[in-house]
């Protein structure tokens, strides 16, 4: 439904991986017959066992990079089962730890801020701008798109079971559960026709309306239903290309610890001004032959933390600013900066 609605609106249906990000489309997912898999079950199992030159190690956490006086990484030491060990390469070591444990680790093996790494008695081996470009896809939840019975797809909680325990049982997947449902709906608009590239993504969240409504920050928090059940819908607009930035550091209570985070979201009030406009698009499309076709409509019922507001796009993103988990990289280096 919601493709049909953007592509009414205007935007053509095409591969968004390709040339041009400004459409929309189903998203693509990688599956193995008809069942999600990871990159580890992918490439990763396949061959675990039988490559003698891949060993993995689980369960154990890289702490520190070793770099000698020619500016090379030549290892790392890790902790595995509260025991420290090393690994040394014969070509190079890759830090692949993520947005968030990558810079930790590049400060706890002294590339970083100096000042900011000299407090924790950790030796400079160079001063770096490392954790200090932070920033998300910052989106709200405060649009809910509620969907009749005819068009509704949620079923009891025995039923939910039944269908997972079924569904295990299956040699060749189908049924409901083969499927990612709404969740793969996405689109891309520019809100500013002179702009080289879209700045606002849709993405598309199952929920069940009233559940939703009564408490939507629970509801957040221990959503496990499986995506094909629903009985509305949560569009989210997305600022893809905000301008504030926060930072991480090393917590200094406990470097090796969690890190903290100072994200900044809004630090630059024009990100607002994407998201705004990418909702009023969003809204627009109550009156395509899609949504009107299945009875579909956007539900006003206030949400609690927007109770004091009329359904006002402004207020009720800043009461209902939220997440997608795509942190942005926090660090780059390149050889020449060492």
């Amino acid at each position: 439904m919601l493709t049909e609605a953007f592509h009414e609106r205007g935007l053509p249906i095409a591969d968004f991986n390709g040339a041009s990000q400004l459409s929309t489309m189903q998203s693509q997912a990688f599956a193995d017959g008809r069942e999600r898999v990871s990159t580890n079950d992918a490439f990763i199992q396949p061959i675990r066992y039988k490559r003698k030159n891949l060993t993995v190690k689980t369960k154990a956490e890289a702490t520190k990079i070793f770099i000698n006086e020619h500016k090379v990484a030549y290892g790392v030491k890790y902790i595995q089962d509260g025991k420290v060990h090393t690994a040394y390469a014969k070509k190079e070591v890759i830090v692949s730890a993520g947005s968030i444990n990558s810079p930790k680790l590049l400060m706890l093996s002294g590339l970083g801020p100096k000042e900011h790494l000299s407090k924790l008695n950790i030796t400079v081996k160079k001063d770096l701008a490392v954790g200090e470009n932070l920033h998300d896809h910052v989106t709200f939840n405060g649009i809910l798109i509620a969907l009749p019975n005819k068009t509704s797809t949620r079923v009891s909680n025995e039923e939910v079971i039944q269908d997972l325990y079924d569904y295990k049982q299956m040699k060749v997947k189908h049924g409901p559960l083969a499927s990612n449902g709404p969740n793969s709906a996405v689109a891309y608009i520019k809100t500013d026709p002179d702009l080289t590239a879209p700045d606002v993504q849709y993405q598309v969240g199952n929920i069940f309306l009233n559940e939703y409504i009564r408490e939507p920050e629970i509801y957040d928090e221990i959503n496990i239903f499986p995506t094909p059940f629903y009985d509305a819908l949560l569009p989210r607009a997305m600022n893809v290309v905000p301008k504030s930035r926060g930072k991480l550091l090393l917590n200094p209570q406990n470097p090796h610890g969690k890190p903290l985070l100072y994200a900044n979201y809004f630090g630059d009030p024009t990100d607002l001004i994407p998201i705004v406009k990418g909702v009023k698009f969003l809204l627009s499309l109550e009156n395509t032959k899609a949504f009107k076709s299945l009875g579909a409509y956007f539900d006003r019922t206030p949400l609690k933390a927007c109770k004091d507001y009329l359904w006002d796009v402004i207020a009720t993103i800043r009461q209902k600013m939220a997440l997608t988990p795509k942190p942005q990289p926090t660090w780059l280096i390149r050889q020449t900066d060492l």
